[in-house]
Formats: C-alpha cells, sequence, structure tokens
C-alpha cells in the first residue's frame, strides 16, 4: 500500500499538506520568516516519532496482554539549521 503526500504552498512559507483525507498546515516561526500557522518540518518529525514510538508500545503491550492505562513521550528538539 502507497500513501501519497502532497504539500502546497503559494507565497510565503506557509505550507498546505494533504495526505489522503487528513488536510493540516505546515509553517516556520515568525523570526525565520513565516506566520507561525503550524508545525515547522522538525515538529513534524518529532511528533511522526513520538506517535511510532507510542503506537508500537502499545502493539507490543496488547499482544502480551498487559495492562497498559496510556503512553506519553515527550521529544524536545536541538538547534534547528535553517539551509
Amino acid at each position: 500500500m502507497s500513501t501519497t503526500v502532497i504539500a502546497k504552498g503559494a507565497s510565503g512559507l506557509r505550507q498546505t499538506v494533504i495526505v489522503g483525507s487528513h488536510h493540516f498546515l505546515g509553517n516556520e516561526a515568525k523570526d525565520v520568516g513565516g506566520t507561525d500557522e503550524g508545525p515547522d518540518p522538525y515538529e513534524y518529525l518529532l511528533a511522526a516519532l513520538g506517535t511510532c514510538t507510542n503506537m508500537t508500545v502499545r502493539m507490543y503491550a496488547n499482544r502480551k496482554r498487559w495492562l497498559l492505562r496510556g503512553v506519553t513521550d515527550r521529544l524536545v528538539s536541538c538547534e534547528k539549521p535553517h539551509c
């Protein structure tokens, strides 16, 4: 199964991202020229990593039939080099 991700930008750094039926925004902070209307690419990568980790822990606990009330990850980025 393949997935298509579409990122569209008209002007500035604001991006509309489409993944299947899901639509969301990507942007940059105001101090680097964006309008801060959505997470930046680094934040989306951290969100993907946290989501994947949580889902993996949940699936593992389910297979082992372990009681797991919830999983919380806290991911912190380092300095962001802007190209």
